[in-house]
Order: structure tokens, then sequence, then C-alpha cells
């Protein structure tokens, strides 16, 4: 009888203790969750003033230094093995992690580390044998759009960030993306800004890195804080991406020699080589030819040219916009290289009745001084199928009076 009322009192014992620690872990996760819902809010990209290297400086460190968070935004990795047949990165740790078991650790951060973090494991030590070991800094990258320009150049902004806070050449270090999928147009231009990059999906066997940093992520980056007074690094960021493709932009305005460039948008192969079918672009001129013929006949002498970004390669394109004075086109991921004009210019975006005014391009006009117009279209009979829209030419000749009066030019 002694014994049966000993085993029930341990049964009873197991079953509050199994409770308890379901309680506790419940509720950690409760926490992580709701830490996760408040960062991603919209309030978070309300602030108006940004230092990233509190980021870095709130740091916070497991397993022996394996594995480094910063300020819930970005971490770091050291000795790693990512294994592409399970998408699984593994670091040693001889840590007891409590309430984390079987050893996968909850990121407790913003949007999209916690992607990243479902793939992060722990053992107690690596067999490196047969392996293939990668001794540079490695970039990890998840794209949320891998075909749109912005958001690339949103990651490749958010690199150089790291690469000022943790003092590393982007030409020098290496690009993991974890996204998967076939190839993209833009994965050309990731190749022509860092030293090699390597798609997960095109990885065979398990590979080491000796130090990986998990970059910020897209939906992250300081450039979607469009309510900053000041965004960091940018004209750094801009040069830097000048300077590697050997382009010098223009220096100074003269009113006899106004540039003007008219951003046309095509239809195109989001993945060429593989699918046949074109995507359709949308935000498209029905009336290039009129607007360029205004255009020519608002500016006289002056230089007024395209830029067709799906027939063109990066360094062409930024060539284009480095030297232009007026830049007007729709609003598309091609505006992104505003962060490329010169800080004397101007720009006009367009958009049609359909679509929402955004803050993307206004915000980066705002940030390097640059003159930032819109124009939206209000009138139904002005959109035509396959997302096209008609401009009056009236809003060129007025757009050119405006300008003209801003440069100071008669």
């Amino acid at each position: 009888m002694e014994r049966l009322r000993r085993c029930g009192i341990k049964r009873l014992l197991k079953v509050w203790l199994g409770f308890s620690i379901g309680m506790v872990f419940s509720f950690t996760l409760l926490v992580n969750e709701m830490a996760i819902q408040f960062t991603g809010s919209k309030h978070r990209f309300s602030t108006t003033a940004l230092e990233v290297s509190n980021w870095y400086n709130s740091d916070r460190n497991f397993c022996g230094g394996h594995y480094t968070g910063y300020g819930h935004t970005f971490f770091k990795l050291k000795s790693t093995i990512f294994d592409p047949k399970k998408n699984v990165f593994t670091i040693p740790c001889n840590e007891w992690m409590f309430l984390h078991r079987p050893y996968t650790y909850w990121f407790n951060g913003k949007y999209a580390p916690a992607r990243y973090s479902k793939s992060l494991t722990f053992n107690k030590g690596h067999d490196l044998r047969n392996i293939l070991k990668d001794e540079n800094i490695t970039i990890v990258v998840y794209r949320e759009y891998p075909h749109n320009f912005y958001h690339a150049m949103t990651q490749w902004y958010n690199i150089f960030v790291l690469s000022n806070l943790f003092s590393f050449s982007m030409k020098r270090v290496n690009i993991l993306l974890l996204d998967t999928g076939p190839v993209v147009h833009i994965d050309e231009q990731w190749k022509l800004l860092f030293q090699q990059v390597i798609k997960a999906d095109e990885i065979d066997t398990p590979m080491y890195f000796k130090e990986a940093i998990f970059n910020i992520p897209g939906h992250e980056s300081p450039m979607f804080y469009f309510d900053l007074v000041k965004l960091p690094f940018i004209e750094d960021f801009s040069n830097y991406v000048l300077q590697t493709f050997d382009i010098k932009g223009k220096q100074s305005f003269d009113c006899k020699k106004i540039t003007i460039t008219l951003v046309l948008r095509r239809d195109y192969y989001m993945h060429p080589g593989v699918s046949s079918e074109k995507r359709i672009a949308e935000r498209k001129f029905k009336n290039e030819d009129e607007l360029l013929a205004t255009l020519r006949s608002e500016f006289p002498g002056h230089t007024v040219q395209t830029l067709i970004a799906e027939e063109m390669s990066l360094p062409e394109q930024l060539s284009l916009t480095s030297n232009t004075d007026i830049l007007i086109g729709m609003h598309g991921c091609v505006l992104t290289q505003i962060l490329f004009l010169p800080k004397h210019a101007m720009v006009l975006e367009m958009y049609p009745v359909f679509w929402n005014v955004q803050r993307f391009f206004s915000s980066i006009s705002r940030w390097r001084n640059i003159k930032h117009e819109y124009w939206q279209n209000s009138e139904n009979r002005y959109e035509f199928a396959n997302h096209y829209t008609y401009v009056p030419t009236s809003v060129i000749d007025e757009f050119a009076q405006r300008a003209r009066k801003h440069f100071v030019c008669n």
C-alpha cells in the first residue's frame, strides 16, 4: 500500500513538473510572439532618428560566443555548418538550453529573423571531414522579393550598414542566398557587387562557414523608416556603389546642359531562360512618343533620353541616372536609382488612378535633399488595358515650368 502511495506521488510530481515546464515554455513563446507582433507593427517605423550603432552595441551571446544577437535585428554565427538538404545551420554548444529543447533556439526578434532561426540547431562539436569550408565572412540573406530591384537595394544597403559596423569590405565578402527558386534577372547584379554569391539550393553537400552574419532583413531596413530625418550612410552608400562600377556622376549643374531621363517600363521575363511567359509590367505610359516630344519642346537643345531597365545592364543604368538632372517615371522599382542622382536633381513620380501614393521614393529624395514631385491620374478615361496610363502633355508642360524656376534657368 505504501509502495502504491509513493508511486502515485511520483506520478503526480511528474505530471506537475511537466505541466509547470509546459506553462513556462508556453508563456515564453507567448512573450516571444507578443514581442514579434509589437516590434512588427507600424509603430517601429515612425521614429525620426535612428542610431544603427545601438543595434551593434546591444549584443547578446550564447554558446560560448558561437551565437551573437544584435539588437533583435541581425545576428552572427561562428563555426557554423549549413546542411542544404535539411535546411539547417548547426553551431557547437555545450550550454543546456532549458526551455529550447530539442536544441532549437527561438529568436525573440522581429518579423524576418524568426524565419532564419527556424533553421538553427545545436550540437556538441563539428566533424569537419569531407566538408567544404569558407573561411571568409559570409553574409546570409533571405530575399523576400528576389526579382524586385528596390528590395535588392534595401538588402545591399543593409549589408553596407553591417560593413560599417563590423569593418569589412563588401567586395571581399561572400553572400549565401537562402531563398530558393529559379534564376531571376537581378541575380547577375548581386554578382557584380560581392566576391562570391552562393544560392542555397545550388549546394549539394554541407558547408562550413567560419563566420556567418545574418543580414538585417529587407523589411527591417532603415530604408523603410520613412519618417527618418536622415538615413544613416546614405551618401557613403551611393558613392560606394558608383565607385564600384567606376562611374563618376555629374558634380555640378549647368543651365545650358540639362539632361532629362524618362523611365519607360517593359514587360519582362521574371525567370530568364526558365519561363517563356513574360510578366506584365504595371504602370506603363500609353503615350511615350508624345511625352518625349513634349519634353524636347520644353527643353530645346538639351538632352532628352530614356531608361529601359529591362534592356540595360546595371552599370549602364547607373551611368544614365548619375548624370541626370531631371528624372521622370511611373512609380516603380527603377526609381530607387534616385539614390544615385546628382544632389541638385529633380524628380517627377507618376501614378495611375488605381495605385496608392507611396513614400518609398519621396523619402529617398528627402534624405538626399532632392526636389521630388508627384502626379496622379484622376480620370478613368486615361487608363487602358494591360496597365497603360495616358499622361496629358499639360502635366509635362506645367512641370517643366516649375523645373526651370527650381533650377533658376531661363
